[in-house]
């Protein structure tokens, strides 16, 4: 996931007060002190996702104020027995938090009696890391990247969350119901989150592009591309363009060939290429018609058709997307309850009912049929959800395993690619400023005559 990620609440409970601190690195807590300071001087305010627009926050706020929303008429409550007094939720803050204030930790602490608290957090394997062995974690579940779930889990730093253990907790779920990809063996998914292909209406008036190949058809449809340096989007959409199936593109990338090919059809495109960074770019690129096409997140997308009403076409074939999940950091003492809330915010009400403040997809299969219209819109949400059955037929799963298995090999090639495409651009617009020079100094000749 690419979040902006603010600093991390961390509880009193695991940042010594600030007179005992000299005793507590005096018996090894140097690295938590460091931590604690660290995470003291980060800014105070929230921020979203760099794939989460955060313009929903008003209305999030006042919904969550109501003590959120269950999916289910007449909720019975919930056995409160060996629950905690509090639960604390990591998560990444912003719009996106709030949608699971509302959705899942208010109705939660309603049915059984115990106070969930959401709170921002940051390099969450590092604070794990340091902790192990030294002070409990500061959040009993974290919602994580999938690229921190499979490094914590491989050291030890998460309990395992099997299909059986959320069944004991409360959990309705058979595994036939989640989306490939949604278990893992210490999480599972809360919300897939996508980057897909979009086009400026206004530049394409008669004749709308459709596919990915038509991103790289710059002869049928001219006009810049906007694209993320991001080599897991850039080398699978390029072979999706020239007719990889989306099964097919992590075999063909480890063919002897697949790299080469990747590599060539990028140079098609290659000298219309604008580089972003931020989420927002892309929008911003089509708006002010610097781009003709771009590859954004879903989030924002979302928030510009919506919120903004920009012209603007969504292209989901081809789309990649990515998990997040829940995860139980190890060593926490509210194991049980910590389950048992992962279970509650999989059923799928619960799913159903974040999707109608953000377009995030739910990962299991009946939540989608529950899909409903924004909150305060009234807009159909389930053509901006990814992971509806039509969109799923041609979109590709960013797999963060076979990325670890086989980066080391492709980054060196993209390196070259990057550099190589920085000087043709350098080039092109060292070539275009001089003839506009060259045009207006012809012009001022003229009108001195």
């Amino acid at each position: 996931m690419p979040p902006t990620k603010p600093g991390v609440v961390m509880p009193d409970a695991v940042c010594p007060p600030p007179g005992t601190r000299s005793k507590h690195a005096a018996r090894g807590g140097a690295t938590l002190l460091l931590l604690c300071a660290a995470m003291a001087a980060a800014p105070a305010a929230a921020s979203a996702q760099t794939h989460t627009g955060s313009a929903e926050a008003p209305a999030l706020e006042r919904a969550s104020a109501t003590g959120g929303e269950t999916g289910k008429a007449n909720e019975p409550a919930g056995d409160k027995a060996d629950m905690p007094a509090r639960l604390v939720v990591g998560s990444w803050g912003g719009g996106y938090a709030k949608s699971q204030e509302i959705a899942f930790a208010a109705p939660f602490g309603k049915r059984f009696g115990v106070e969930v608290k959401i709170v921002r957090h940051d390099a969450v394997y590092e604070t794990l890391k340091a902790l192990r062995g030294d002070q409990p974690p500061p959040w009993d579940i974290v919602d994580i990247d999938a690229q921190t779930l499979q490094r914590a889990c491989r050291e030890g730093l998460l309990e395992k969350i099997s299909l059986a253990g959320l069944k004991a907790a409360g959990s309705s779920a058979t595994a036939e119901d989640f989306l490939d990809g949604a278990l893992q063996e210490c999480g599972t998914a809360s919300v897939a989150w996508s980057a897909l292909i979009i086009y400026d209406g206004r530049a394409f008036s008669k004749r709308k592009p459709a596919s990915p190949s038509d991103f790289f058809d710059v002869r049928s449809f001219p006009g810049k591309r906007a694209l993320p340096r991001k080599i897991e989007y850039l080398l699978p959409l390029a072979l999706m363009a020239d007719g990889i199936a989306p099964g097919d593109v992590y075999a063909h990338l480890e063919s002897p060939t697949g790299l080469d090919h990747a590599i060539a059809m990028l140079d098609k495109i290659g000298d219309h290429i604008l580089w972003w960074k931020r989420g927002r770019d892309p929008l911003r690129m089509l708006a002010d018609k610097r781009a003709a096409m771009a590859l954004a997140y879903n989030g924002r997308v979302f928030h510009s058709l919506v919120r903004e009403n920009r012209p603007f076409g969504m292209i989901w074939s081809g789309q990649i997307y990515n998990l997040d999940y829940w995860a139980v950091p190890a060593g926490t003492p509210n194991k049980a309850a910590a389950l048992k809330f992962i279970a509650f915010a999989s059923e799928p009400e619960q799913l159903a009912v974040q999707t109608r403040w953000l377009p995030y997809g739910p990962l299991r299969k009946s939540a989608l049929r529950r899909i409903a219209a924004h909150a305060e819109t009234g807009t159909d949400m389930a053509p901006f959800v990814p992971t509806t059955p039509d969109k799923l037929a041609h979109a590709l799963f960013n797999d963060v395993n076979w990325w670890e298995a086989h980066r080391s090999r492709i980054e060196p090639r993209m390196r070259d690619w990057f550099e190589a495409n920085a000087k043709r651009l350098a080039a092109l617009r060292e070539k275009a400023e001089a003839e506009a020079k060259a045009k207006e100094a012809k012009k001022k000749k003229k009108r001195k005559r």
